[in-house]
């Protein structure tokens, strides 16, 4: 979730983007309090979890490239 609100940041302010059909209110306020909330999430989270949560994003990044290399 910290990757698409660091986007949606980004992407706010790329040049040549076509104009937004609807910009929420705050504007960055809410994607800056998301980041923040996660990270806090993980800071309070065991180091156990987030290993385990790890070796679960790696091993489906190690079926997902090889399948879309395929594709």
């Amino acid at each position: 979730y910290i990757p698409t609100c660091l986007a949606v940041l980004r992407l706010r302010r790329m040049p040549g983007a076509p104009e937004a059909q609807f910009r929420a209110p705050f504007g960055p306020v809410v994607p800056v309090l998301a980041i923040a909330v996660c990270s806090w999430l993980v800071y309070e989270t065991s180091g156990e979890r987030v290993l385990w949560g790890s070796v679960a994003v790696a091993s489906g990044l190690l079926l997902y490239l090889p399948w879309r290399a395929l594709r």
